[in-house]
């Protein structure tokens, strides 16, 4: 059955959901969370200061998000991954040295991050890909 939009129902004919298509998804806009700290990350990125300082434990795909909009990296990473980190970092720092910091503290809680082709940065465990001898 074919898919049918707004535009093509005749309001003599029964009313039939109107399913959104894959051509609609671009159409929404980006939004993973909150607008006021996606535009303070951007804003930090302006001014060329970044903080990653995380006092209270948070899980790495939030983490991930804001490091995404500064870094101008993609993230994979299995959910199953998803453990909570605390990063103590108060002052602002280069988007270098933030990228740095975020890296290390991953190997806290046994993950590292593989950079993979087109900007895209795998997250997985520390072991991943090693061969046990």
């Amino acid at each position: 059955m074919a898919k049918r939009r707004i535009e093509d129902i005749d309001p003599s004919e029964e009313k039939a959901p109107i399913e959104p298509g894959p051509e609609d998804w671009f159409n929404e806009p980006f939004n993973h969370g909150n607008d006021k700290q996606q535009i303070a990350v951007v804003e930090q990125v302006v001014k060329k200061e970044i903080s990653v300082h995380y006092p209270k434990a948070i899980h790495i795909s939030k983490i991930l998000i804001e490091v995404s909009l500064w870094s101008e990296y993609n993230f994979v990473m299995d959910p199953s991954l998803n453990r909570e980190l605390q990063i103590f970092a108060p002052r602002k720092m280069s988007k270098d040295e933030a990228f740095q910091v975020f890296i290390a503290s991953l190997e806290t809680i046994g993950l590292r991050a593989l950079h993979m082709e087109g900007g895209i940065v795998k997250i997985v465990p520390m072991n991943f890909g090693r061969i046990a001898i």
